[in-house]
């Protein structure tokens, strides 16, 4: 194990050098997009090397920016030893590290990336934004009131996505929407 002050002087160094590469952000770095161009650059420099990033502030779209780019794994600051271990073994064997407390939001925001692409050409932005809030088993009056719109406007939008699905009802809607998704996992 090795340890390095900055990540310019981790660029220095030999591929062969290293087994897994785990970068830790400090507090007052974590926003800064700098940190961000450095990991892509590492992941660059290093494409057969798995680098996994430890930082304080783990927003859901830092953690997917992270791994959109090639890391292996996002680890939040207060992680212990065990887990870091963990996530290193899982790092070395193929796979992807995201700690369960991060997970529910990434698959949050994969699952509307998702349910976006296979539904722009189908659906209007809007009926995608009902949409998102009528998988969630939500009344009319809470969509409208979510989305900031009238109930009749949210009741035609309900309207034309059932049509669109050709679905007779809510529950067959969300249904077939979800089966929509699934398909493109």
């Amino acid at each position: 194990m090795a340890t390095y002050g900055a990540i310019e002087e981790i660029e220095e160094h030999e591929a062969a050098e290293f087994s897994v590469i785990l970068v830790c952000v400090d507090d007052s770095r974590s926003k800064d997009n700098s940190v961000a161009l450095e990991i892509e650059a590492l992941i660059r420099r290093f494409p057969s090397i798995p680098v996994i990033v430890q930082a304080e502030l783990c927003g859901s779209q830092q953690i997917l920016h992270v791994l959109e780019q090639g890391a292996c794994g996002y680890l939040p600051g207060n992680a212990g030893m065990s887990v870091c271990i963990e996530a290193i073994s899982m790092a070395l064997a193929g796979g992807v590290f995201v700690a369960a407390e991060n997970l529910h939001d990434i698959q949050r925001i994969l699952g509307t990336r998702r349910s976006q692409s296979k539904c722009e050409g189908m659906f209007t932005p809007r009926e995608r934004d009902v949409i998102e809030v009528l998988r969630q088993g939500k009344a009319n009056k809470t969509i409208a009131y979510a989305l900031n719109l009238a109930p009749n406007t949210v009741k035609v939008h309900v309207g034309n996505i059932l049509k669109k699905l050709r679905a007779t009802n809510r529950a067959e809607a969300i249904y077939k929407i979800n089966t929509m998704i699934d398909e493109m996992v």
